[in-house]
């Protein structure tokens, strides 16, 4: 029985750093839209919770994706499966595809 690959030692800072970094691009491009499109000041009033929201949105998003990302490289994500039959299958849609369009409806 092959063991699986051991998770790596600094996911965690990883996680953490890309998480950070998420939150700041979020944060400086709501900003910046915010500046360009009404003149006002983004953590100011209402827009400061727009600023937050779209903040940690992005921080998650950014996480998550290098989460998933990371966990694929190490070989710690979900097993592929293989299709033996996929060429074959893939072989006959095209052909199918292909006479129907020899004949079209009327």
């Amino acid at each position: 029985m092959i063991s699986p690959a051991p998770a790596a030692p600094r996911m965690g800072v990883h996680l953490a750093a890309f998480t950070a970094f998420g939150a700041v691009v979020g944060a400086a491009t709501t900003a910046a839209v915010q500046v360009l499109l009404s003149g006002m000041n983004p953590f100011d009033g209402p827009l400061l919770l727009a600023t937050l929201v779209n903040a940690v949105a992005s921080a998650a998003a950014v996480a998550l994706g290098s989460r998933s990302t990371a966990r694929r490289a190490l070989g710690l994500g979900p097993a592929r499966t293989h299709d033996p039959d996929a060429v074959a299958e893939d072989a006959n849609v095209r052909s199918a595809s292909r006479h129907a369009s020899d004949h079209p409806a009327d």
